[in-house]
C-alpha cells in the first residue's frame, strides 16, 4: 500500500474487507486498523478525517476537496459506494 494516496489506501480497505468478510458495511476503527496493519504511511487521524469526511458523500462540506466514495449507513458505519 505504500506509495497510495490515503484515499486509494482506505478504498483498498474497503474492498479487501468486503472480500474476505462479506460485509459490506465498516466502522472507521476497523478500516484504521486494515490501513495501519498495511502500511506506516498514515496517521490514524488522517484514515478518520478522510473516512468521516473527505470521502463520505453525507459529510458536512468542511474540505476544499471532497469525494462521492462512501455513504453513512448509521453512527460510525461506512459503506463504499459501487
Amino acid at each position: 500500500m505504500d506509495h497510495q494516496t490515503a484515499r486509494d489506501a482506505i478504498l483498498e480497505a474497503f474492498e479487501s474487507l468486503e472480500r474476505s468478510t462479506g460485509r459490506t458495511d465498516f466502522t472507521v476503527a476497523e478500516i484504521s486498523a486494515f490501513v495501519l496493519s498495511r502500511t506506516n504511511a498514515f496517521q490514524s487521524s488522517t484514515i478518520e478525517t478522510h473516512v468521516r469526511s473527505r470521502l463520505c458523500r453525507d459529510a458536512p462540506k468542511n474540505h476544499p476537496v471532497i469525494y462521492d466514495d462512501l455513504t453513512g449507513v448509521s453512527r460510525g458505519l461506512y459503506r463504499r459506494i459501487v
